[in-house]
Parts: structure tokens; sequence; C-alpha cells
């Protein structure tokens, strides 16, 4: 059985304001008997950071690479070794820690762009398999990227079509109502919630494919992540010990409307936004265009801004009807 708590990796200084959401969020609505936050390499100011540990059943864990990557598990050591090819990239790192500390512990990783909404514990009970993962709603998956085939080939022509109708959706006021009417993306798995015994069969078979790649391939975005377990699911000698959950479990809308989330509106509701009946988590996607296309950086959206944007944002309300009290 896939044990209840909870697992994130922070890897850096400047530890965020919404980031600290996410675990207070786990913490007030996940009902994990413990949520372990991993970290390495922090500020000299981390004031969001420190809080964690005035949360419940939050532990903060400084990851020990010699500890972790120990020569006594010769699967893990390689691993550690493979770590060492990564060229100055926390995303990347965050795809290898994600398997280590499941692997090592169990339970369910959380990307910190994740909010969550309701308990895991039911969600866990009924997994049948050693891990499992959730369907997101997206453009590019790897085959889509990559065509080996004219289908394929037809595919991306598709996407990249789509693309263009998305960014129109984001630019234009409420334009989430009909890009979601529209249904129009490619359903694959994400790791950015994912659950797994300890030691179990599928994360065993993640950290053996990793530990194939050489260092091109370890540097290459979304390679040893969403890609890797996208053909991870597909092949049959592991297909067997994973359960892949419907989209709407922790991905209920897709990276491409995030931005309308910190965009001001005069009025807002977020079950317009999308449909959180069945949700255990939303991925907001911290990494989408959200941030990379305006002046304004995850940073900035702290506590106070928040706060004073309460009645506006479609991201407060959507704490205040599913967080509660986190903007008393």
């Amino acid at each position: 059985m896939i044990p209840n708590q909870a697992h994130f990796v922070w890897i850096g200084p400047n530890f965020p304001c919404l980031y600290y959401l996410s675990v207070y969020s786990a913490a007030r609505n996940g009902g994990f008997d413990k949520i372990f936050v991993h970290h390495k390499h922090l500020g000299t100011d981390e004031k969001w950071f420190h809080r964690l540990g005035e949360l419940p059943g939050v532990i903060l864990q400084e990851l020990d690479f010699d500890k972790i990557f120990s020569s006594e598990n010769q699967l893990m050591f390689k691993l550690g070794k493979q770590r060492d090819l990564i060229e100055k990239s926390p995303m990347i790192q965050s795809d290898l820690f994600r398997y280590a500390v499941l692997y090592l512990y169990g339970g369910v990783y959380l990307d910190l762009d994740i909010v969550v909404l309701k308990p895991f514990k039911e969600l866990l009970i009924r997994t049948s398999r050693t891990a499992f993962l959730g369907r997101e709603k997206i453009l590019f998956p790897e085959h889509i990227v990559y065509p080996t085939n004219t289908r394929d080939k037809l595919g991306k022509f598709r996407s990249i079509l789509l693309v263009r109708l998305r960014n129109m959706c984001e630019r234009i006021p409420h334009g989430y109502v009909f890009y979601n009417k529209l249904g129009a993306y490619v359903p694959t798995v994400n790791g950015a919630v994912f659950g797994s015994e300890k030691s179990g069969s599928f994360v065993m078979g993640m950290i053996a494919k990793t530990n194939q790649y050489g260092a091109v391939e370890m540097n290459t975005p979304l390679k040893i992540g969403p890609f890797l377990l996208q053909g991870a699911v597909a092949d049959t000698n592991m297909s067997s010990s994973i359960e892949i959950l419907r989209s709407d479990y922790f991905y209920p809308t897709p990276p491409g409307l995030t931005k309308h989330l910190f965009r001001r509106y005069k009025r807002v509701d977020i079950n317009r936004f999308c449909d959180l009946s069945n949700s255990y988590a939303i991925h907001w996607y911290s990494a989408s265009s959200t941030f990379r296309a305006s002046r304004m950086s995850i940073q900035d959206i702290d506590y106070e801004y928040l706060k004073a944007n309460r009645n506006s944002l479609l991201f407060c309300d959507m704490l205040q009807k599913y967080v509660k009290g986190v903007l008393a």
C-alpha cells in the first residue's frame, strides 16, 4: 500500500510565498500523516520556507546526497552518478529527486505548484497498483514533439494550430470558457502528482531507465520527467504496475489557461474557470507562460499581494473556497 505521506522537493534560494501556500494546502486539506519538504541550498533570508516548520505534520528534511545515493544500493548509487551529469537545472534535478524520495520512502510526491483540495487517503486505499499518475491536458507529448509517423506529424500540425487558438484565449478576458468547451487536448501522463509504494516496481523501473541515459539526455528539458513517464506507461513491462487516473483528479485545467488564474477581473468564480468537484488537487503550472510572458515574477506574488487582490484573482477565489483560512 502507498504510505499516506507527501513529499515536496525544493533546491535553491528564495522560496516563494506561493509555494508555501502549496504546502499549507497539503497540510490543511491532504489528510497526510506526514509531509516532508526535502531541501538543499537555501538562501540567508527564507521567511516563507521557515514558516513551513510551523505547519502541523510538516517535516523539513535537508537532502543528504551521500545517504540518498549510498554505494550500498547500486540502483541509487548509479542515480547519484546520473545526477552529477545535470548542468545547473533545478527543474531537471527535481525530476530526478521525485524518483529518489518515492523509492526510499514511498508516498505521494507533489510539485510545489500544486494546490491540494481534498484528502488523498481514499485514493491511496483504493489504488491496487504499486504507483499512480494522472493524465494532464496538454498539446505536446513526446510523440507529438518528435513525430515518427504520418499520424503524429499531422497531430503536431494540429497542436501548432491549437497553440495559436490557445494564445488568443489567454489574451481574451475569460477566454478560458471557450477553450475549455473546445476540449482540444492530447491527454497524457504527468509526474506533478506521483504516488508510489516504497521501493515500488514502477518507480524502480523509472530509475533503471534514467540510469541508462547519457549527459545529453539528462540535460534535455522534459526528457527524464514527463517524456520518460509517457514512454514508461506505454511499456508493457511497466504498465501493469501503474494506475493512470482521470485528468480532472489533478489536472482539471490545461497549462495554457493558467495565466487567467493570476489575471485581475472585476468578478471571479473558480467554478466557472474549471470544474473542481472531482479534483484532489489542481496544478497551476508555475513554469507556463503565466510568468514568462509578463513582467511579474513568481516572487512578486506574495501574501500581501494576494490579500489585496482576493476579490479579483481566480487563484484567490480558489484558495478562499477550498483552502479555508489561508487568506483570513
